[in-house]
């Protein structure tokens, strides 16, 4: 995998939108897009370098484009995942709030009412605020692959290693997912549109050796690794 940093992406992360056996995304959070897929949401502003007399302007299609780049794009699926967590799943309010933030305006609706089915998946499972708090939820982005990038739209894989434990519901445990993330880009920025999770690949199975398990080394190899500095 080539080296290339993207921008504000680096050090490992807490994730929110790996999907772990047993009750969809019961360990981290998951959020499912339109069409069956998964979701999450919106990186912060930057500081604004516009005066206060153009603050009420609005910006023109192109200078809104310029805003909505492939790198844009990566920093944005990543932090999407960060914030999706099971505890914020559990809290309604902020639940609600923050998919109204991150996501795109043909979206919104539907990933409502998916994430709210996910928390109460959750807490049919047993998941409580207090276990959710107390678990052990962390995750590592291992690289990145721009998949296809418009001004208007993007969808980004994000392959991610994960370990999650929340006491007996979640038995400790490790995986391996690649995250499509697909956005639109609105008002200058990549808003959500919906997350789709796959198993692997795993690294293990393609250390082996196997002439069978080329396509695992093949896909690892497709993406790009970010850089974790300290």
């Amino acid at each position: 995998m080539a080296g290339e940093r993207v921008g504000g992406v680096r050090t490992p992360v807490v994730i929110g939108a790996v999907v772990i056996a047993l009750v969809i995304g019961l360990a981290l959070g998951v959020l499912l897009g339109p069409d069956g897929d998964t979701p999450a949401l919106e990186p912060a502003a930057e500081p604004s370098t516009t005066t206060p007399s153009t603050l009420t302007e609005s910006p023109s299609p192109a200078e809104a484009a310029l805003e909505c780049t492939a790198e844009a794009a990566v920093s944005s699926a990543v932090e999407w995942m960060q914030r999706f967590t099971s505890a914020l799943y559990l809290d309604d309010d902020a639940r609600m709030a923050a998919v109204s933030e991150v996501a795109a305006a043909s979206a919104e609706a539907e990933l409502q009412i998916i994430t709210a089915d996910i928390a109460d998946s959750l807490r049919g499972a047993g998941l409580t605020p207090e276990i959710a708090a107390a678990g052990l939820r962390l995750g590592l982005p291992a690289g990145y692959r721009i998949h296809s990038v418009s001004e208007s739209m993007a969808e980004i894989e994000i392959w991610i290693a994960s370990v999650a434990h929340l006491a007996d519901i979640t038995p400790l445990s490790t995986s391996w997912d690649t995250q499509s993330t697909t956005m639109a880009c609105e008002g200058g920025s990549w808003r959500l549109v919906a997350i789709r999770t796959t198993d692997g690949p795993v690294p293990e199975f393609a250390a082996q050796g196997d002439g069978e398990l080329d396509a695992a080394l093949d896909a690892i190899e497709a993406f790009t690794e970010f850089s974790h500095e300290p």
